[in-house]
């Protein structure tokens, strides 16, 4: 007999199936011969390369036969030009084939066009940062149909055909832990992954090849404010020397240089000394006095570092006297993803989910 507990449990796990599928849902397939030739094989990826121009595309089911018998099977990962195919095996193995050139390969010809699908991990509002947090996490997703898959999974389909190579469907998995979201990504459970600006560890960077893609979050400021009053008369906004390179260093070390500097003019020797940093009543405020106290100090008039609930302007109506970083969010793939990734504006992905803080108000 099911329990209340078994069968809420049965539901969570039927609304994520579609979280763990391939990163292409094709309509209907069927199964033919493909002329390719597999040339290079080791651990679960396989290449082949194409006699003449392919027809599969990312996703497409392979099947590999060596004298008659399926020894293999597997997905397309990556199309590297009009003939080389990556695959990988996700059932059986290559290993003890002798002669890979004279493995046969069956692939899904499908019938119907395919639906693109991405799978996106996000953070949830239990990720706190330093500066911030996401008291409540709005979805905003313009363009999509967004249907609610659990409390942390939704499917997110694109109201209109596009003509372009995009995809048709967003499946989001909010994760509470960063660790986990980088388990899930190295894992192949997602195609991607956004992360809050320093979370990502070195180690997740470099074994996906990140290339540095962080495009900046529609709203949120990191700024400075003197004692009772937002107004500060920062030198007419401009920065000395000093006071760059402690912002450059809090930013590295605590953000490992995640975030995007509001570009400022430098004082000539006329203007007052550096301001002396601290920091407002923020969340990890702990974290960044600790930080600063390991850097360069003045005796200039101070400045709390504090985070401003506000949206990002134009770059020509920003207000220099008080605003130090934008937020912007590493967005990492696996290598294969990313000729997907081209075709879509990382800025919106970024802002998939309206973060409501409990910033100041400027």
């Amino acid at each position: 007999m099911e329990t209340r507990t078994h069968a809420a449990l049965r539901r969570t796990l039927l609304s994520l199936a579609p979280l763990l599928g391939s990163a292409l849902v094709v309509a209907a397939a069927v199964a033919a011969p493909f002329d390719a030739r597999v040339i290079w094989a080791r651990n679960d990826r396989a290449y082949l390369v194409a006699r003449d121009s392919v027809w599969v595309s990312v996703g497409s089911r392979v099947r590999f036969f060596d004298r008659k018998k399926e020894v293999a099977s597997g997905t397309v990962v990556a199309l590297q030009d009009t003939t080389l195919v990556v695959a990988r095996i996700t059932s059986g193995s290559l290993a003890r084939v002798k002669h890979l050139d004279r493995v046969k390969v069956d692939a899904d010809r499908p019938t119907k066009p395919a639906r693109l699908a991405l799978r996106v991990g996000y953070p949830s509002a239990a990720r706190v940062q330093p500066f911030f947090e996401c008291r409540r996490m709005v979805l905003e997703a313009k363009g999509y149909r967004a249907d609610t898959l659990s409390e942390r999974a939704f499917q997110l389909v694109r109201l209109q055909t596009s003509v372009h190579r995009e995809p048709d469907t967003l499946l989001v998995r909010l994760f509470d832990d960063a660790a986990d979201e980088e388990i899930a990504l190295e894992r192949d459970e997602l195609d991607v992954a956004v992360f809050w600006p320093g979370e990502a560890s070195v180690h997740i960077r470099e074994v996906m090849h990140w290339a540095g893609e962080q495009p900046v979050r529609n709203r949120g400021v990191i700024g400075a404010r003197t004692k009772g009053s937002f107004a500060a008369d920062f030198a007419f906004g401009r920065y000395s020397a000093q006071e760059t390179d402690v912002l450059d260093r809090l930013n590295a070390y605590l953000f490992r240089g995640d975030l995007t500097t509001v570009p400022h003019s430098v004082p000539d020797s006329l203007f007052a000394p550096a301001l002396s940093f601290g920091v407002d009543s923020v969340p990890g405020r702990r974290a960044i006095e600790r930080v600063l106290d390991r850097l360069p100090k003045s005796n200039g008039k101070r400045a709390l570092l504090t985070f401003l609930d506000k949206p990002v302007p134009e770059q020509e109506e920003a207000d220099p006297t008080r605003w130090l970083f934008y937020i912007s969010c590493p967005v990492i793939s696996h290598p294969e993803a990313r000729p997907l990734l081209e075709t879509i504006d990382l800025s919106a992905l970024v802002n998939l989910f309206d973060c409501v803080t409990p910033a100041r108000k400027p």
